[in-house]
């Protein structure tokens, strides 16, 4: 998947805060508000290069792909909210599985 289309698809999704002449990387940027903690604002920015996988997560396992990037990307940061880390448990344990799938062939 290209970057392009990575970036056509998550803005599609809703995820992605709206363009803002002001802050070019507002598109580029998941908003990720009252994820961690209720009543919170928080945002993650996805770097051109992350954009295909952060869309390939997003294909696979919808929102809980996206939980699970950003709480990589915060060195595996857990929520108060216990919905959210099954989520990203969840996809952290798939995607193990798949590794250790691909390095058996």
């Amino acid at each position: 998947m290209t970057e392009a289309h990575a970036l056509a698809l998550l803005t599609a999704s809703g995820f992605l805060c709206d363009p803002d002449e002001d802050d070019p990387d507002a598109a580029h940027t998941l908003r990720m508000n009252d994820v961690w903690a209720w009543g919170t604002a928080d945002a993650e920015y996805i770097p051109d290069d992350a954009l295909p996988h952060v869309a390939d997560l997003f294909l696979w396992y919808g929102w809980c792909g996206i939980l699970y990037w950003v709480s990589e990307q915060r060195g595996q940061m857990r929520s108060e909210c216990d919905n959210v880390n099954r989520c990203i448990d969840f996809v952290r344990t798939e995607e193990q599985l798949k590794r250790e799938r691909h390095s058996e062939d």
